[in-house]
């Protein structure tokens, strides 16, 4: 016999059965937030880092939710000035375990070459004087597509 403790943490609801909704907010999303930061901790990973991407939270639910489940983590990421000032202010991180790293790439590097770039229009058929912009991210009205 080993001595391998053997636990299984089951989040509940999913695919088909997302549970409870109360403003926006899915219980099978918080229940598997919470098993992520457990199954972290019982597997003795030595730094947890959560992530916030917006400012648009919703609710005051969703803000009790990111409060309550602060203290699992060692740090928060979010990638502008204004998230974590909103989040210093609502007292939902604290101010010592947050980061902004900004999301982007540096406006004076080239990703791709003048003749790369022509190539790639002569082959979708759009003339050399148009300029083309790139968007990566998904289709929500927040990522301003519209503009």
């Amino acid at each position: 016999m080993n001595n391998i403790v053997r636990i299984c943490l089951d989040p509940g609801h999913g695919a088909h059965d997302p549970g409870a909704s109360f403003r926006g907010v899915k219980e099978k999303d918080v229940v598997l937030k919470v098993c992520n930061y457990m199954t972290a901790i019982l597997s003795g990973v030595p730094f947890i880092i959560s992530t916030i991407h917006t400012d648009n939270f919703g609710s005051a639910l969703r803000y009790f939710l990111l409060k309550i489940t602060d203290f699992l983590g060692d740090k928060t990421i979010v990638v502008s000035q204004k998230i974590k000032d909103e989040l210093i202010k609502r007292k939902i991180v604290a101010p010592d375990k947050i980061k902004v790293i900004y999301n982007g790439v540096a406006e004076n590097k080239k990703i791709v070459t003048e003749d790369e770039l022509n190539k790639k229009k002569e082959y979708l058929k759009i003339e050399k004087n148009y300029p083309i912009i790139l968007s990566v991210g998904r289709l929500n009205k927040i990522k301003g597509h519209i503009y």
